[in-house]
């Protein structure tokens, strides 16, 4: 509490906001992956679970913690830690109830800083971290991370080259771009049915993921 009050007053608010969330996160995870009292236990993970919501809430809402991302990574990381060991521990659950949560807290905010305040090293690192998840969820055959990080992935993707698309709509007359639209979609018609079977096949394999 100290350290958080010491965060809304702006008194060394990054580096104590780095070192707290940090250490709940890592507390959090390690509740979840032994078993020995006092560290396991519902009561030290809902503890530690509602320390880095409310106080990562309060953290951010102070306006003194600048990047953001030393809070929202933090409870990120935190929530699917547990939410992979949750998985180890129960193969029934699913990716989506375990790691979505915290795949949205990790992935979203800076995805949405891609639109109103982009930096480089953050578009970098959302870029590495959304492609590892789409390779971790396809090595694990795990569908949340699979299908969450490729559509940050293409998002992203299209933030970051959208000044290029719109120098090359610019400086193509209209008329080519209409051509290439009509090649598109005859090639599209003509192997309709293959196409389809594509995307029935692959939206199969998507749904079978865990």
């Amino acid at each position: 509490m100290p350290t958080l009050i010491a965060i809304v007053f702006g008194v060394q608010s990054d580096l104590r906001a780095a070192l707290l969330f940090a250490a709940l996160a890592a507390v959090h995870i390690a509740g979840g992956a032994v078993t020995a009292r006092p560290i396991a236990g519902a009561i030290l993970a809902w503890t530690t679970r509602m320390a880095l919501v409310i106080g990562g809430a309060i953290a951010l809402a102070s306006g003194h913690v600048d990047p953001f991302d030393i809070v929202t990574a933090s409870v990120g990381i935190a929530f699917i830690g547990w939410g992979a060991l949750s998985m180890r521990r129960s193969p029934a659950l699913g990716s989506w109830p375990a790691l979505g949560v915290g795949l949205a807290v990790l992935l979203v905010p800076p995805l949405i800083a891609d639109f109103t305040d982009p930096e480089l090293w953050r578009n970098v690192a959302l870029g590495l971290v959304s492609a590892a998840a789409v390779l971790i969820g396809a090595m694990g055959r795990l569908q949340a991370p699979l299908v969450f990080g490729g559509a940050v992935l293409l998002v992203h993707a299209i933030a970051q080259l959208w000044p290029v698309i719109t120098w090359l709509y610019e400086a193509v007359w209209w008329w080519l771009w209409l051509g290439i639209a009509g090649v598109i979609f005859v090639v599209l018609a003509a192997t309709y049915e293959r196409q389809l079977r594509l995307a029935r096949g692959t939206i199969g394999r998507i749904a079978a993921l865990r």
